[in-house]
Parts: structure tokens; sequence; C-alpha cells
């Protein structure tokens, strides 16, 4: 039987907390997932403290207790919580052993164009209504300070020369234009 921790990850040193859920066997392994808490730990360290708030048997009891403390906590807007949405218990609830055979029935497939323009109008306009101003400016927070290294002009004329004959980007270009002018409309 899968259970499902749901719990509060705390960072020693700044403090920050994460609403997260895990169904592996020692939930005090896990760091968590989220993009914000990943690159906190990247900076930071992983020296982290673990609260098991609950033990769910199933999926609805662990999205009930998600969103509660969600909830309770504003976690996805309150400055002290790295969590950009509220935890629901969707993400990584598939077991090792899935995870692992979805991996290996996909090595080595590549989608034709035709299933990438699918996968890609499905998602259109999704990841807009999650981004609140409270998330971009934690996702800017974020970015400030990064440093990006400028490409010399023989690397990009290796790329130039690399991806010569090839549709780069052309069929996403073509349906992301045709897909704006649908939504003005």
């Amino acid at each position: 039987m899968t259970i499902y921790y749901l719990m509060v990850k705390t960072h020693k040193i700044t403090g920050l907390k994460y609403l997260c859920q895990t169904t592996q066997q020692n939930p005090h392994e896990y760091l968590g997932s989220g993009t914000y808490w990943k690159r906190h730990l990247k900076k930071h360290g992983t020296d982290i403290s673990t609260e098991i708030l609950r033990e769910c048997q199933t999926r609805a009891d662990l999205r009930e207790w998600g969103l509660h403390y969600s909830s309770l906590w504003n976690v996805e807007k309150n400055v002290e919580w790295a969590n950009i949405i509220p935890e629901s218990g969707t993400g990584g609830c598939y077991s090792d052993e899935i995870r692992k055979r979805i991996s290996a029935s996909l090595t080595g497939k590549k989608a034709s164009i035709e299933t990438k323009m699918k996968m890609s109008n499905s998602q259109l306009g999704k990841h807009s209504t999650k981004r609140t101003p409270e998330v971009c400016s934690k996702m800017s927070a974020l970015r400030t300070g990064m440093k990006i290294a400028p490409c010399s002009d023989s690397h990009k004329q290796k790329i130039s020369e690399a991806n010569k004959g090839k549709l780069l980007g052309k069929p996403w270009s073509v349906a992301r234009r045709a897909a704006q002018e649908n939504r003005k409309r």
C-alpha cells in the first residue's frame, strides 16, 4: 500500500519553508521538487529539516490536506514559503517502479511534428493563469544576478553550420502565430 507523506521542509540556514509531498519510503531523504525551492537549495545548500504533517492513505486525502495547509499558511503568496502554487498532491505521485517503466517506454522515441503541435496547442494559455504577480516576482528574484556568457563569433558560426538544413522552430512559430490570432478573435 502506498503512503503519501505531506510535509514541511525548512531550510536551516535561510528559514525558507516548502510544503510538499512524496511517496518515498524515507520522506526525510526527499529534498522537494518545486522550481523555486530547487534553485534555493542549489544556491544555499541542502541543509534542511523535515516535519511530517500527515501520512495519507489515498491521493484524495493528500489533496484535501495539501490544499488545507496551503490555504492555512497562504503558501503561494507568503514570502516565507517557496511554493509557487498550492500543494494539491498532483506532482510526483508515481512510484519509482512506474517512473522507470514510463522512462523505458519513452527511451529512443521521438514525437512527430504533428504530435508536438498537438501537445503545444493543448498547453496554450495554461501557464499564464498560474503566474500571479507574486509568482512572477519570486521567479524574477531568482534570476537576479545570474550571468549569461556571450557567445564568441566562432562559436556562433559553429552553431549556424550545425543547424543548416534543419527546420528550427518553423512548424512551431507558424502554429503559435495561428493560435494567437485565434485567441485575439
